[in-house]
């Protein structure tokens, strides 16, 4: 879990799964680092450390889902490739 500035208190897994979530979105959006930070600092609080592991997992989410629409789309051209 990582520590909020605001209250000092432990964020629970629900609330990082939450701002993963987030950060996941802004990073499909477009977002820079530094955007990022920036919300993650007026939203929650948070350190930059701590902002670039929730980064470093929804790249990670990203990347996953990269692969499964990869083969997806690997998979229709093969078919089509069967239908010529």
């Amino acid at each position: 879990m990582t520590k909020d500035l605001a209250n000092g208190k432990k964020a629970t897994k629900a609330e990082v799964e939450e701002r993963v979530t987030i950060v996941f979105t802004l990073t499909v959006r477009g977002a820079t680092r530094d955007e990022i930070l920036r919300h993650a600092a007026k939203e929650w609080r948070l350190a930059p450390r701590t902002v670039d592991v929730y980064i470093a997992r929804a790249t990670d989410r990203l990347k996953a889902l990269a692969v499964v629409v990869r083969e997806e789309e690997l998979g229709r051209a093969r078919a089509q490739l069967h239908d010529l």
